[in-house]
């Protein structure tokens, strides 16, 4: 699709097929964006793709929201990845968005890719479950800067935030950045043996635990 998009009206991606939101100018709709199956692909380099809220996944099938441009999502826009969603950034890409919400369960953890060389700034982070994935190689990294605090509430799997590909932990390791500033980490005390799982690198400040 590369005309723009306009009003007040929601959009909903059913069907496994793949939509391409591209061209050369911004989509200024601001109701909810929600993709229930298939791939959403947002390539609009220097323009907004998605201004209102975002939600992917319906909790059957793989649903995907690939970013591969940066500076895709209005900044305020919150995000919530179900179980079955995927939000990826494409490498050497720049994001901010709002709050993000993840639900993941036992069989399908929802999922947050952010690769090598990527960054992406998000208000806050809530998850039930599900995980975060920080690119890493040999001098570079994926970065989740947090420009708020984080909280996990109790489910049979932990909330993760980890590093990919393969490999010790290190320098090269992804880092999740707290920004200079104190970040609250309310963790709640779920059935599963480890409520959260940190396996990359904190930088600037440190978070303070609750719960």
């Amino acid at each position: 699709f590369t005309g723009t998009m306009q009003g007040t009206g929601s959009v909903v991606k059913n069907g496994t097929g793949t939509l391409n939101y591209a061209g050369t100018a911004d989509n200024t709709y601001s109701g909810t964006t929600t993709v229930n199956a298939g791939t959403l692909n947002l390539t609009r380099p220097g323009y907004t793709s998605i201004a209102g809220d975002l939600v992917i996944g319906d909790g059957t099938g793989t649903d995907q929201v690939n970013l591969m441009a940066s500076h895709q999502i209005a900044d305020a826009a919150a995000v919530t990845i179900n179980a079955s969603g995927y939000l990826n950034l494409s490498q050497s890409l720049a994001e901010t968005i709002g709050t993000v919400t993840i639900t993941g369960t036992d069989s399908n953890f929802a999922n947050l890719s952010v690769p090598t060389t990527s960054s992406l700034n998000i208000a806050g982070l809530d998850m039930t479950g599900g995980r975060i994935w920080l690119g890493r190689s040999t001098g570079a990294v994926g970065t989740l800067r947090l420009l708020g605090d984080v909280t996990t509430h109790a489910s049979s799997v932990p909330a993760q935030i980890a590093m990919g590909g393969s490999g010790t932990f290190s320098a090269n390791t992804g880092a999740v950045d707290l920004y200079g500033a104190d970040r609250v980490f309310t963790v709640a005390d779920g059935p599963a043996d480890q409520d959260m799982t940190l396996g990359v690198r904190l930088i600037n400040s440190q978070g303070t635990p609750a719960g």
